[in-house]
């Protein structure tokens, strides 16, 4: 299953003001560490490592399996989700992937990214889309 869908950058934004921004005016910057851009009780990821393929927009991506027992139950069949921010072109999208036992994962960016800069987050929701985990910041990755 693979879902790609745009974040307003209006929204990612929102999101970047309300527990990244640092410093003081007029030399503000944008921590992307502290962003959560998913909250929720269900556990989340853990261990995540995003490695792209250089020659494409691809982006492997790996994490642990384990299921924490805080907060409501986990699953094997949640779905871990991918949120990358393009800070050149201003550009979020969000990508639905495999479930949270596959482990493994390889995710495309549009093509239009080859050679940038690219911040991402993970997290899960249930099945259902009834819960989210809260996200996890994977990090600054050049495509």
């Amino acid at each position: 299953m693979r879902i790609k869908t745009s974040m307003p950058s209006e929204q990612f934004l929102d999101l970047c003001s309300e527990t990244g921004v640092q410093g003081v005016y007029p030399d503000f910057t944008i921590d992307y560490s502290k962003i959560n851009v998913a909250s929720g009780p269900l556990p989340g990821v853990s261990d995540v490592i995003a490695t792209p393929d250089l020659a494409t927009t691809l982006v492997n991506l790996s994490w642990d399996t384990t299921i924490g027992v805080l907060g409501v139950a986990g699953s094997e069949t949640d779905i871990l989700n991918i949120v990358a921010y393009n800070e050149t072109n201003k550009l979020c999208v969000m990508i639905k992937s495999l479930n949270r036992s596959t482990g493994a994962s390889i995710v495309e960016l549009p093509e239009g990214w080859l050679g940038d800069e690219v911040h991402i987050w993970a997290y899960m929701s249930s099945a259902d889309g009834v819960y989210n985990s809260d996200s996890t910041y994977v990090g600054l990755t050049q495509l």
